[in-house]
């Protein structure tokens, strides 16, 4: 099953707050194996993740 990109990203935002079911999971990983523009978004949504973990800790 092939996904639009904007659905793509739509479910690696929902990622950050919610489980997936398998199926769109899946969808998704095969996507990003073969999207490199989602995969740069991935990895953007990665380190944006990270960076706002980062600076919860500092504010505690």
């Amino acid at each position: 099953m092939w996904i639009q990109c904007k659905d793509a990203a739509m479910w690696m935002i929902r990622l950050q707050d919610e489980q997936l079911p398998m199926t769109t999971r899946l969808a998704l990983r095969f996507h990003l194996l073969l999207c490199d523009r989602c995969r740069d978004f991935n990895q953007q949504m990665a380190a944006l993740k990270r960076g706002v973990e980062a600076w919860r800790e500092h504010i505690d």
